[in-house]
């Protein structure tokens, strides 16, 4: 449980973790997010995409899991959150197509 009072906040960020190892389910994690924001209040999530790219880093911090769009959607869904927009950051990391 985050240890603020029900809607505290306008906006919430988690940056790289509900994909720890720690984490064991991410859901109950999202609805609290929702608990703590204000009615209209928005999250921003970053967090690892597609198990493709998973290397020896996740090793090394524990990686339990990378998302796809479809994850995250379900993920938020399941949380109580109307998803507004997802996307993938850092894609110029990704190979180029030929």
């Amino acid at each position: 449980m985050l240890p603020f009072p029900s809607s505290s906040f306008d906006l919430l960020t988690s940056f790289d973790v509900l994909y720890e190892d720690a984490v064991k389910d991410d859901v109950p994690v999202v609805r609290e997010f929702l608990r703590v924001l204000v009615r209209g209040g928005r999250v921003l999530l970053r967090l690892p995409a597609y198990d493709w790219l998973r290397g020896q880093h996740d090793r090394i911090i524990s990686t339990a899991r990378r998302y796809i769009k479809p994850q995250v959607k379900s993920m938020l869904q399941a949380g109580g959150f109307e998803v507004e927009h997802i996307s993938y950051a850092n894609t110029f990391y990704f190979p180029l197509p030929y």
